[in-house]
């Protein structure tokens, strides 16, 4: 494994400007940017229990929601999965990293995906937001750089997007708010719900409101009581 990564961060380095094809996973045979992100991305190892788990739970047809998109790897798996009768929303604010997504729709020939260049919170504003790296980053008053923020139950009331029948939430300690902001939504639709949570006190108030919406919820490998990732699954109606 360690000789594995060597030649992977090399060839890393070497193919920066270039796309490379996936060699293993859910992506297998797709092609990626390997400057958008590290290796492991590619090489079809990137947190395997969760991509595994997810992939489990998207169906042709589905719609999908990736909200903290990154770099686009879970809205590519979305894409390939749902297939041409499903469609994939991706909400990112970090400019380059909504380039990234666009190029590797481009690339894989993703005519499903929807994309927002946009936050997901709580409320419909403009917020400061400050980059941590070229990948991710957080609000903050500090922040050079101002990112249009929504709500979904907002998005969902004008008719820009449909109801989802799964979500990924992975927004660097604002999941609750996303949860909040669209709680309408997700209590009519009852979408399967992969969430990322950060941060002690964030990840309780998650979990309890899951729980009062009448939510199973599994930790998908191992987890801290800071930061863990989650499966919401909605309890059958009785």
């Amino acid at each position: 494994m360690f000789i594995r990564q060597k030649i992977a961060s090399l060839l890393h380095l070497i193919l920066k400007d270039k796309s490379v094809i996936v060699l293993s996973g859910p992506l297998r045979g797709w092609q990626w940017l390997p400057r958008s992100g590290n290796h492991s991305y590619w090489l079809g190892t990137y947190e395997k229990d969760y991509v595994k788990t997810f992939a489990q739970h998207i169906r042709p047809g589905s719609v999908v929601f990736d909200i903290g998109a990154q770099a686009g790897y879970f809205t590519l798996v979305a894409s390939r999965l749902t297939g041409s009768n499903g469609q994939v929303v991706a909400f990112e604010p970090l400019p380059e990293n909504v380039c990234f997504i666009d190029e590797h729709c481009r690339l894989n020939n993703c005519n499903n995906v929807q994309l927002l260049e946009v936050a997901v919170a709580g409320s419909n504003r403009k917020r400061k937001f400050h980059a941590n790296n070229v990948f991710m980053g957080h609000f903050s008053n500090e922040g050079s750089l101002e990112v249009e923020v929504v709500a979904l139950d907002k998005l969902a009331i004008k008719n820009e997007i449909s109801p989802p029948n799964v979500m990924k939430i992975d927004v660097e300690g604002m999941e609750y708010w996303v949860l909040r902001g669209g709680e309408n939504l997700i209590q009519q639709s009852r979408p399967v719900i992969f969430i990322a949570t950060h941060g002690k006190g964030n990840q309780a108030r998650v979990l309890k409101l899951l729980q009062e919406w009448e939510y199973e919820v599994l930790m998908i490998g191992k987890g801290s009581t800071r930061n863990a990732d989650y499966l919401a699954k909605p309890l059958p109606v009785v």
